[in-house]
């Protein structure tokens, strides 16, 4: 999880500090969409400029603020076999709370990527240095959202399987328990 803070911390500050570098460089008029072949069918005011990096800031410190809110409030998770999450005993749901969580960190890292990427390819046509949105900001877009729908059925999968075991074969998980649990406590004194 401490890799995917650190990655969204370094895409959000690019994001910003690129964003403010290349301010002086842009037009008053800036691209705002794209048809889908990547040409700008429409332009706002410069100051929309700053919209795509406060949005991605936004939305990254509620993902974490989430976080926070499902730990102390579990019915707020959307997960498989959430009735069964809640049969489990409060030491128990600790790690799926925190395997959660980390998936809604992890979730931010691509997202992040797509706000920087769009920023960059207006800046790119808004500049002249290029006539549309190339395909290889594009395929990083698509790229990332392909890898968040992964993500998304592999917790899924992850999620719902370790809810089921927990359930029906409590002596197998316990192992596990005991291994996530002292893994998240040595975690929490770290930092």
């Amino acid at each position: 999880m401490k890799t995917a803070i650190y990655l969204n911390f370094i895409l959000l500050a690019g994001l910003i500090i690129f964003s403010i570098v290349v301010w002086n460089e842009l037009p008053d008029k800036i691209p705002s969409n794209f048809d889908i072949e990547g040409n700008p069918d429409s332009y706002m005011d410069k100051i929309v400029w700053i919209a795509l990096p406060l949005l991605a800031l936004v939305l990254t410190v509620l993902m974490y603020l989430s976080t926070k809110l499902v730990t102390k409030y579990p019915g707020l998770m959307n997960i498989p076999k959430k009735k069964d999450f809640f049969k489990l005993p409060k030491n128990e749901q600790l790690p799926i709370l925190h395997y959660f969580n980390g998936f809604i960190v992890l979730t931010a890292v691509p997202m992040n990527a797509i706000f920087f990427t769009i920023q960059v390819g207006i800046y790119e046509v808004a500049v002249e240095k290029s006539t549309s949105l190339g395909w290889q900001y594009i395929g990083i877009m698509i790229a990332a959202l392909v890898g968040m729908t992964v993500m998304t059925i592999i917790f899924y999968v992850r999620i719902s399987k370790t809810i089921k075991m927990a359930i029906e074969e409590p002596e197998k998980t316990e192992n596990i328990y005991d291994s996530r649990m002292q893994d998240l406590y040595i975690r929490r004194k770290k930092g």
